[in-house]
């Protein structure tokens, strides 16, 4: 028994040392450690003075023209550089971590870690399968995010609805469902769930996005007199027939109690 638990637990250590080991080598394509983009701005010209120098004096490894994948460790590497190196200011590790910060990062610089080719300070190189593996990812997900960012920006733009277009379009339910839809004085009454897909044929007809219909819904369905309206329990449809749901009944009268508290709040 005792052997069984001994197998076992040098099996659970393996396995954890293979996932430290995983993680450690993980971390090493950072290279460095990192800095924020708030330092890297804030001393963006030592940091430019210091790649100017890295071009001129290791061609190899920073050309002027594209990006080229560092070996890990060249951090220490530089440690010698660093200090030998005037540059009317001193060089410390947080000046040359951003620098390297800056330069490993990018469209250009994942591209030259798929290749899977890591240059030194001398320009030779080593083959990394790992590299070649983290840049694949660091490609697809800057492409993935970039496409979901200028997506979800058109897609807001082009659902943007203000105000005064949400009021047109109650006014014009008003005209064609009066009593669904009715006017001040007369209470409001609580729509069926799933009214928008009943009044997509109504907005074809009126050239109307569903979006736009959305935005005007939720506008209708605020306020105090809606909220009396969900507090009678009952909910209505196109056709006119009420509904019972108690779980509007709920809703309504917390709502209502709401109003009360934020109104008593403002009167204090």
């Amino acid at each position: 028994m005792e052997q069984a638990k001994s197998r076992k637990q040098a099996r659970f250590e393996r396995r954890l040392q293979k996932r430290q080991n995983e993680r450690k080598q993980a971390r090493e394509h950072f290279l460095y450690p990192r800095m924020s983009p708030k330092f890297c701005q804030q001393h963006e010209e030592e940091i430019g003075i210091i790649l100017k120098r890295l071009q001129h004096d290791f061609p190899k490894t920073f050309p002027k023209e594209g990006r080229r994948a560092l070996k890990t460790g060249i951090f220490q590497d530089l440690g010698e550089w660093r200090y030998e190196t005037s540059l009317g200011f001193p060089i410390s590790e947080e000046l040359l971590s951003a620098a390297l910060s800056i330069w490993c990062d990018g469209v250009d610089y994942f591209r030259a870690l798929q290749t899977g080719r890591r240059y030194d300070l001398d320009g030779h190189i080593t083959l990394d399968d790992t590299a070649r593996a983290c840049g694949t990812i660091r490609l697809s997900a800057f492409a993935t995010g970039s496409f979901q960012q200028d997506w979800l920006k058109n897609r807001k733009a082009r659902n943007r609805v203000t105000m005064r277009e949400a009021i047109a379009i109650i006014q014009e339910l008003q005209e064609d469902y009066p009593t669904l839809f009715p006017r001040k004085p007369a209470p409001k009454k609580a729509l069926r769930r799933g009214i928008e897909e009943e009044l997509l044929p109504w907005c074809k007809i009126h050239h109307i996005e569903r979006p736009a219909l959305q935005q005007a819904l939720r506008f209708w369905c605020c306020g105090v007199r809606y909220a009396e309206a969900l507090a009678e329990g009952l909910r209505y449809g196109l056709t006119g027939k009420p509904t019972v749901d108690p779980d509007a009944a709920r809703y309504g009268l917390a709502k209502l109690k709401h109003y009360e508290e934020q109104k008593q709040k403002g009167n204090a």
